[in-house]
């Protein structure tokens, strides 16, 4: 049995069939071989078509596998940190340790903290005990700390009795509270210069007392110079003497040294009438002028008076000064 095309070209059907024809091909093909050909390329296209679709199932079954992995991963960590919540404690970190910055010495012990040695002040530089209350006629409710760093600080820091510590430049004038009188003693100075240091100098016995006293006679040891407190700024400080009501404002850069009386005399407990009074450790070098002309007679009995309406010059030979 033979297969004739009709009205088909025996090219175009061998090719449909995935089958060139030969040089000797007359048109007509045999069925047996032709139908061996088609199932051998069926029988590779079925393999291929399977080979693809195992290959397929396999990539499935991977993707599954990863998925089921990293579920079971996701709840294993959930579980995990549950119950790391559930069992976790706060831990208390001490104030000290909650920042890195080390603890400032300012809030340490010198002794205690630091190891340093321990230092017994001296009582004659130890702050005095009413530190806080030493203004002048202060209530208690009004007391206030006195300042600290100022340039008259060694003025504030009297218990009882001035002594040569107590003392403050007040540039031109070096100041101190202890003259021979009860009062505000003022001091000129020079300066002693070397190679290697300029250093202010003053001599003690050449400085000029403003204060009371009464009998001029009577030994020092006789007045009190106690004194207290009364304002105190930044520029200056003003203290008081209970010997007579007096006061003395003390400011930085002052050309005058002042004394304000608020009576002309009082009566002092041992019975002496006590009056303002300058007093100089050295004897002048010439009387006292009143407004330059008039000579003052100065003694211990009080009985020469000079109306003065100006000005009084002092003199001292020792010091060559004049005042």
């Amino acid at each position: 049995m033979t297969l004739r095309g009709v009205d088909k070209d025996p090219n175009e059907t061998t090719k449909l069939l995935g089958i060139l024809p030969s040089v000797n091909s007359t048109g007509s093909l045999s069925l047996t071989t032709s139908l061996e050909d088609i199932q051998g390329t069926m029988e590779l296209h079925l393999k291929t078509i399977g080979e693809k679709s195992n290959k397929y199932q396999r990539k499935r079954t991977m993707q599954r596998r990863h998925l089921v992995a990293m579920f079971l991963f996701g709840f294993a960590f959930s579980v995990a940190m549950v119950i790391s919540l559930i069992n976790h404690r706060p831990v208390h970190v001490p104030k000290t340790t909650k920042h890195l910055q080390p603890v400032p010495y300012s809030r340490k012990h010198p002794v205690r903290d630091l190891g340093l040695h321990s230092y017994n002040r001296p009582d004659a530089t130890k702050p005095p005990r009413g530190l806080f209350r030493r203004f002048h006629n202060a209530p208690q409710e009004e007391a206030t700390a006195l300042p600290t760093s100022a340039w008259y600080q060694n003025l504030l820091l009297v218990k009882d009795e001035p002594s040569s510590v107590h003392r403050a430049y007040a540039i031109p004038y070096v100041i101190d509270l202890i003259g021979v009188i009860p009062g505000l003693r003022v001091h000129g100075n020079f300066l002693v210069a070397g190679r290697d240091v300029v250093q202010l100098s003053l001599i003690e016995n050449f400085g000029l007392t403003l204060g009371s006293a009464g009998d001029i006679n009577k030994s020092k040891e006789n007045y009190s110079h106690q004194y207290t407190v009364g304002e105190t700024t930044e520029l200056g400080v003003t203290l008081h003497w209970d010997t007579m009501k007096m006061f003395s404002s003390i400011v930085k850069g002052m050309p005058y040294a002042t004394m304000v009386y608020e009576d002309r005399n009082v009566m002092s407990s041992d019975g002496d009438v006590v009056h303002p009074t300058v007093a100089a450790s050295i004897p002048f070098g010439r009387p006292p002028l009143a407004d330059g002309t008039t000579e003052i007679i100065c003694g211990s009995t009080g009985t020469n008076t000079t109306l003065v309406q100006k000005e009084v010059e002092l003199y001292f030979t020792d010091s060559d000064y004049s005042w």
